[in-house]
């Protein structure tokens, strides 16, 4: 009998021993997970060696718009509203153009090489890609990167797009942690806030109000000599 009872004890012991080294304990079942933010990179080229760097926090499963993004930054921003084409983004801090030559071309001058503000997604193979549906109608998700450079109408992106790893590392910050947005410029933007685009407008438009000073005055030499 006492023999039967070690025998029940010992196989016993050996079933909890084998349970216990496959079943998690307790403690690591309900261990919580890390907190962290998901965010979005954003990179913005003006053109002249100047970029700004930025990850925007996105709330998990969340779906935000480029535009929307571009917002999120803080950053200063002149914007058109295009009715259903969406809203054209006029200048980015200090680059770009006034609201007249905005809605005339898009900033642009008679040459299509002249710049304007163009907006690019992270493709999957790395490489930037035109949007087609444009900032306004875009969707960013946490991961995602989006692009805006001050580009000739003829030109296309020669740097590589850079990933969310990528911009936290020259922000030098961990993207697992960053739940407010983290801005950065490289370079110094320009202090001329009219830029040569806006500057071709302004000069055309002296052009035309000389030649209507011309002619208005000629037409008064005119009468003049007719009431006599």
């Amino acid at each position: 009998m006492r023999q039967s009872c070690r025998l029940i004890i010992t196989l016993t012991m050996a079933l909890s021993i084998m349970l216990s080294a496959i079943t998690p304990s307790a403690a690591t079942q309900i261990a919580s997970p890390t907190a962290h933010a998901e965010v979005a990179g954003l990179v913005i080229d003006y053109g002249n060696g100047s970029v700004t760097y930025a990850l925007i926090p996105i709330a998990e499963d969340a779906e935000i718009s480029g535009l929307a993004l571009l917002e999120q930054s803080e950053l200063p921003l002149l914007m058109l509203d295009s009715g259903g084409y969406g809203t054209a983004i006029c200048k980015i801090v200090t680059v770009g153009c006034e609201l007249s030559a905005c809605r005339a071309r898009l900033c642009q001058t008679a040459e299509r090489s002249s710049p304007y503000w163009q907006y690019y997604q992270l493709a999957e193979t790395g490489d930037w890609k035109s949007s087609a549906l444009g900032a306004s109608s875009s969707r960013v998700t946490a991961g995602d990167v989006d692009a805006w450079m001050w580009l000739g109408g003829t030109s296309t992106p020669t740097d590589p797009g850079l990933s969310i790893d990528e911009i936290a590392a020259l922000l030098e910050v961990d993207p697992a942690t960053t739940d407010e947005p983290v801005v950065r410029t490289f370079g110094d933007l320009p202090t001329d806030a009219t830029p040569a685009s806006t500057a071709a407008y302004l000069g055309a438009g002296a052009i035309i109000a000389a030649i209507v000073a011309l002619g208005g005055g000629a037409w008064w030499r005119m009468h003049r000599l007719g009431a006599r």
